[in-house]
């Protein structure tokens, strides 16, 4: 055994060397709240390029960001409008991306820039727009709009319709996720295992999409085309999203399965209500509601097109057994 020289058996510990390092992960960024990420990367790059050259601008009506949004600066820009009408004008003149509470595209963009794809992508930031929020009853039946956070479903009263669209706010992410991520982000993200999917369809929800030219409705099922794809022309926004009265009374139940109890991105996800209405996610492209031409599972890295028809038709049971409790 070799000895410790009488220098290194004396010297003391630097405390230099056993203070904590900052973490500065993916996921961390990913879950934690957008407006301090971004003053600290202003900071950070504003000293590096000069104030003058810095291309965020905050402004509360957005229009002035409006004339530099979709020029090239290297960087990109950061709109943030309090107005849905600052918001459609910005996005009929620009390529950039929608953002809410960043959870899908903060991890994307790092996973496109470690491939080298640019990052200097425009970001047009909904959250500030009143009309995109909350949660209300209008005529007959409910909107959501497209910018309400999952925790703020999660501990909303609302009609047993929703109970399964609330059990799957419960179980996406973390809590801080579901401070951060919205409904909506949920479903333009467009992945075969968004969570919000299933509970609406068994809800027969509608998203309502709005441009300059005006609005329109669509069924949640006409809206999602396939894996990330949506009927989402480029000037538009989804800004809420329409439940009837009818099926918000039917009561509702959601089940999910995944390599893990939480944090996960799911196997196989049921929903289903009173009405007879089941829908599966995770199993296709689109989840989508079951009918009588039955289920034809996908074949991932999470499992097999087998495994995902046994699981999903014990989900679909064990849902029944709990409606019928």
């Amino acid at each position: 055994m070799r000895r410790a020289s009488a220098s290194s058996r004396g010297a003391a510990i630097s405390p230099e060397k056993t203070r904590p390092r900052p973490f500065t992960s993916v996921r961390a960024i990913a879950c934690a709240p957008l407006v301090p990420i971004l003053n600290r990367t202003e900071r950070r790059d504003a000293a590096q390029y000069g104030a003058a050259q810095f291309p965020i601008e905050r402004r509360a009506d957005g229009l002035q960001n409006a004339r530099r949004f979709g020029e090239s600066s290297g960087l990109g820009a950061y709109v943030r409008p309090r107005e849905l009408r600052a918001a459609l004008e910005v996005l009929a003149g620009s390529d950039g991306q929608v953002i809410a509470g960043g959870t899908d595209i903060f991890p994307a963009r790092a996973h496109a820039a470690a491939w080298g794809a640019p990052r200097d992508s425009d970001l047009l930031d909904v959250t500030a727009i009143e009309a995109m929020r909350g949660i209300s009853r209008e005529g007959f039946g409910w909107r959501i709009g497209a910018a309400t956070s999952w925790a703020a479903l999660r501990d909303t009263a609302l009609p047993p319709g929703f109970d399964a669209l609330r059990e799957a706010a419960r179980q996406v992410g973390g809590r801080q996720v579901q401070a951060r991520a919205t409904l909506g982000g949920n479903l333009c993200n467009a992945s075969p295992a968004a969570d919000g999917v299933p509970p609406l369809l068994v809800l027969d929800a509608e998203v309502e999409l709005a441009s300059l030219n005006g609005s329109r409705r669509l069924a949640l099922g006409d809206f999602l085309l396939g894996n990330r794809r949506t009927a989402r022309a480029k000037d538009e926004l989804l800004v809420a999203i329409h439940v009837h009265e009818a099926m918000a009374q039917s009561p509702s139940v959601f089940l999910k399965l995944g390599s893990r109890a939480h944090l996960v991105i799911s196997i196989v996800m049921v929903a289903a209500n009173a009405a007879g209405r089941v829908a599966v996610g995770s199993c296709s492209e689109v989840a989508r509601l079951l009918d009588g031409r039955g289920l034809s599972p996908i074949d991932d890295v999470r499992a097999t097109a087998d495994y995902r028809r046994l699981a999903a038709a014990e989900l679909v049971a064990r849902a029944r057994e709990r409606l019928a409790a």
